[in-house]
């Protein structure tokens, strides 16, 4: 899924750390992992990005300028893995 310098590229990104980070947690602390916690991982992430957006603007401003350029582009709602989309925010 190509999201190009996009918000969605940046989300995509960040909920993908998350969720192998949360496979490498996993496999450190309880000697085996599988998608159940990365993927819940992932979709908190998601939620707490949405709860705070406002904040998040605040304090990185640049990200409000690509969220607008993206509501600019006709059809551009991409939904990641995480089922995140950034019309929802």
């Amino acid at each position: 899924m190509k999201h190009g310098d996009s918000l969605n590229a940046l989300l995509e990104i960040a909920s993908t750390i998350v969720h192998e980070a949360t496979h490498e947690w996993e496999r450190q602390n309880k000697g085996k992992t599988d998608e159940v916690g990365p993927v819940q991982a992932e979709r908190v992430f998601i939620n707490w990005v949405k709860s705070n957006w406002n904040m998040i603007i605040m304090k990185i401003p640049q990200l409000a300028n690509l969220q607008n350029s993206l509501y600019n582009q006709k059809n551009r709602d991409i939904i990641g893995r995480s089922g995140f989309s950034t019309s929802q925010i």
